[in-house]
């Protein structure tokens, strides 16, 4: 985690949030980075918020806090304070209201309870590197002897035996886990090659893409080239594509948006979480590798907000409060409500929100699967005071905070799941030729066959991928696409500025005096990019160049915090 170096003028205005997160990543033993706070700043900043008015304060807020704080001083505080519970249900309400930010989880012994844990560590991608497998095995042994029927759970209800509908296919759900499991032998010589991505990314028949990536910006770099090379769905309608991924933490806004106003940018560079910019629509998101991301993608004139997600809801809901081996499935139906969006059918709490892209013929459909996330962990990083976006003038695409929920399901099933209804609705006769490559999978079910690619190795990544990930990094795409806005603050005792930002560079200037160390500023707008430490450069008095750089930045270093190349 990133040292916290910035005193008390952060602590005031930042305490409730960071003290939080601070608890919650040291109890659940989340490492995000390396750099973990040293004894001394811990002691340091414990001691800012030591006293019984502080800690009453925080607990106020939420008692959740109370296990970083002194046991008996926290005892003190909730005798002398009664409304600390009412205060807390009011506090989690909130968050329940937010989009998602969750994290993977690790027990009490440090181990990652959460399989396929990626932690954004390197910048540089050791993986790409080395040309291998970022992923160890994700599954156990317990698993693979269920699905071989060695003592299989059969779920019963009311007395009532039941089983899985004929759809779901056991077979194929047994295929289809083995052939990601199963794929790591300790002598390669005797497994076949696998086939590289721009093989089949052409391919005129319809097709699913497993990434086994965790870095974000590479899968959406993959994301992105399937897309681009979607065939022309009017000469090959089979042509459709469905891409599926689990992503590390991350935050991910929509094209057309702002992240100085839907992010808490101060929290994401204390906690190393990447922010990503989408080629697509919609509102802000947080990732983790409790949630699963599936883009369907075909011909323009098959574009429905609901297409895809309906035949997927259809399969849900068939195996609903369902049990077979050792996998988790859905506990409740599932609805999609008035935005497109996949719904509890009881309670209408959002478990997965949508996007799109419409473009060249072919459209793009983004979902978001909350299945085992903690929806409590990392709100704080969606979450901007009003007085913070009060500063903040544009009219760019702002993100509608709904009630959430997880549907409390296993990853792989879903994956399965998906894979699942894509191959029974868009798949074709049975014509495909059995592949010897050991990243293809041929599923059929009923007289239809879908080709699966599994992609788990750099190697087999195109060069286009990794320089459509270079851009998901670049500063001028995450920030410097940024709609025009206007940011208001204030400076010392009287000095009001009004900053208009328009492609990444400050454009106009507004004060509400004349102050002779701003002349070199102004003589410059235009040619200025809209990044604080730049910013200072062009500010003589060395005050107002911290107040600039501070009210720019909110805190961010982009090169440490964000891993971004700066242009």
């Amino acid at each position: 985690m990133y040292a916290i170096k910035r005193g008390t003028c952060c602590l005031h205005r930042y305490s409730s949030k960071i003290v939080y997160l601070e608890r919650y990543f040291s109890s659940k033993r989340v490492l995000y980075h390396d750099n973990a706070l040293s004894a001394g700043e811990r002691s340091k900043y414990s001691h800012a918020v030591s006293s019984t008015d502080a800690i009453r304060n925080q607990l106020e807020l939420d008692e959740n806090l109370e296990g970083f704080f002194n046991e008996d001083v926290v005892k003190n505080v909730k005798r002398s304070n009664a409304q600390t519970k009412s205060e807390t249900n009011t506090t989690n309400k909130d968050l329940v209201s937010m989009d998602p930010s969750e994290i993977p989880i690790y027990d009490e012994k440090g181990n990652c309870t959460t399989p396929g844990i990626s932690t954004f560590k390197s910048e540089k991608l050791s993986f790409v590197e080395n040309g291998s497998s970022p992923i160890p095995n994700e599954r156990t042994s317990e698993i693979n002897d269920e699905l071989n029927g060695n003592h299989v759970k059969n779920a019963t209800k009311d007395n009532n035996q039941f089983t899985l509908p004929e759809s779901f296919s056991v077979g194929n759900l047994k295929r289809f886990l083995d052939f990601f499991h199963n794929g790591d032998s300790p002598d390669p010589n005797k497994i076949p090659a696998n086939a590289k991505l721009e093989q089949f990314v052409d391919s005129k028949l319809p097709m699913v893409f497993i990434s086994r990536f965790r870095d974000p910006r590479i899968n959406l770099s993959i994301e992105r080239y399937i897309y681009n090379h979607l065939p022309d769905a009017k000469k090959h309608q089979f042509a459709k594509r469905l891409v599926l991924y689990r992503n590390a933490p991350c935050i991910v806004i929509g094209k057309n948006q702002n992240p100085y106003k839907e992010i808490n940018l101060h929290l994401a560079n204390i906690l190393q979480i990447p922010i990503l910019r989408r080629y697509s629509g919609g509102g802000t998101v947080c990732h983790d590798l409790g949630n699963v991301n599936f883009s369907f993608m075909a011909g323009k004139s098959l574009f429905n907000r609901t297409g895809f997600t309906n035949i997927l809801i259809k399969a849900l809901n068939s195996i609903v409060d369902k049990e077979y081996a050792n996998l988790e499935f859905p506990k409740f139906p599932l609805t999609t409500n008035a935005k497109g969006d996949m719904v509890n059918a009881i309670n209408q709490h959002k478990v997965s929100g949508s996007a799109y892209q419409l473009s060249k013929g072919r459209y793009l459909h983004h979902g978001t699967m909350l299945l085992n996330a903690d929806l409590h962990a990392m709100s704080g990083l969606l979450h901007l005071s009003p007085e913070k976006k009060a500063c903040i003038e544009d009219k760019s695409i702002k993100s509608i905070p709904s009630p959430i929920q997880n549907i409390s399901m296993d990853p792989e099933l879903f994956e399965y799941c998906c894979v699942n209804s894509f191959s029974s609705t868009y798949g074709v006769p049975s014509f495909l030729h059995r592949s010897t490559k050991s990243n293809l999978l041929d599923l059929k079910f009923g007289n239809a066959e879908c080709r699966v690619m599994k992609l788990d190795n750099i190697s087999d990544l195109p060069e286009e991928v990794i320089n459509e990930y270079k851009t998901f990094k670049s500063w001028n795409w995450v920030f410097g696409r940024t709609p025009k806005f206007k940011l208001h603050f204030k400076v010392g005792e009287d000095l009001e500025v009004c900053l208009h930002v328009h492609e990444g560079r400050i454009v106009e200037m507004e004060t509400s005096r004349e102050d002779p160390s701003l002349a070199k500023l102004r003589a410059n707008l235009g040619n200025v990019y809209f990044r604080g430490s730049e910013v200072s450069c062009y500010v003589e008095d060395a005050d107002i160049a911290k107040g600039f750089e501070w009210n720019i930045d909110q805190g961010v270093h982009y090169q440490e915090s964000l891993g971004l190349q700066l242009n």
